[in-house]
């Protein structure tokens, strides 16, 4: 897999540019459907602990640890995908099944990802069994679970249509980008070529 060795400062520019990501969700719960200082400050705590953690590493000259590097790059995107399904329950009335529906969802596909590294990333999963396989569908079809749970709860409002979109989309990038964890549990596995007939 792609790795670069980078300098201390390259390292804390990189995590500056990377905080965007979380910073922009958070502020998205924060104002879905109004403004709320709470969420607000959970989003200014997980950018502060992100660069403390930046700086604190490339002072310690960690940035070219595949554990250092990753891992806590993967549990900030984590987090901020599930800041996204956040902004959501918010936008639905924080109504209780939906928020439970989509913090199992989050769950389940996290540790699926992390499990099944290796088949994510080498889009294979014949090694697996069928029972897994069928896991996997699963996985991916539950955010029709979480439409339907709006929709028969009666909580549709037009922001919703934007909260849905931002959280399917962070839901299957969460479900690819936790799957690079390999990097650091396993940093001499190559995804194997396909065999073209």
């Amino acid at each position: 897999m792609f790795w670069k060795t980078m300098s201390k400062v390259e390292y804390i520019i990189q995590s500056l540019i990377i905080a965007i990501l979380p910073f922009f969700s958070g502020l998205f719960v924060a104002v879905s459907p109004v403004w709320s200082d709470l969420w607000w400050k959970v989003d200014l705590f997980i950018i502060t602990i992100w660069f403390l953690w930046a700086i604190i590493a490339a002072l310690l000259g960690l940035q070219n640890s595949r554990m250092a590097r990753v891992l806590p790059l993967n549990i900030l995107l984590n987090v901020t995908f599930l800041l996204l399904m956040i902004a959501l329950w918010r936008i639905s009335e924080e109504s209780t099944s939906l928020g439970v529906l989509l913090l199992i969802s989050h769950l389940i596909a996290t540790i699926f990802s992390f499990v099944f590294s290796k088949e994510i990333i080498s889009r294979n999963f014949s090694d697996v069994s069928r029972l897994n396989r069928i896991g996997k569908y699963m996985i991916l079809l539950l955010p029709i679970a979480w439409i339907l749970t709006i929709f028969m709860q009666d909580i549709f409002v037009a922001k919703s249509v934007r909260a849905m979109g931002a959280s399917i989309v962070g839901y299957y990038l969460n479900f690819y980008l936790m799957a690079t964890s390999i990097q650091y549990r396993d940093p001499n596995w190559k995804p194997k070529k396909k065999v073209s007939l």
